[in-house]
């Protein structure tokens, strides 16, 4: 768990992550779980179930990882649309 937090966290902020990762409440979904607690200094935190990893979307940085995720499927199915869509217009 070292690997997901900041260089300058204290053991006791360690303690809060903790604390906060283990709260069922800072949790919401099934599959794909969503993490959010803004005690927890961390934007990034280990993840659950499926996910190696997630974002802590009570912070700025947690969220802008999900968007640049978010952003990278919407591109890559745009950019796929876009080649079908030329096939089957210069067949």
């Amino acid at each position: 768990e070292e690997l997901y937090e900041p260089s300058d966290t204290t053991s006791e902020q360690r303690e809060i992550n903790k604390r906060e990762w283990n709260n069922p409440d800072n949790w919401d979904g099934c599959f794909f779980p969503s993490y959010s607690s803004k005690l927890d200094n961390r934007p990034i935190v280990p993840g659950k179930r499926l996910c190696k990893s997630n974002c802590n979307l009570a912070h700025n940085r947690g969220r802008m990882w999900r968007n640049l995720g978010w952003w990278s499927v919407i591109v890559i199915l745009s950019l796929s649309g876009i080649a079908v869509l030329l096939t089957i217009l210069f067949q």
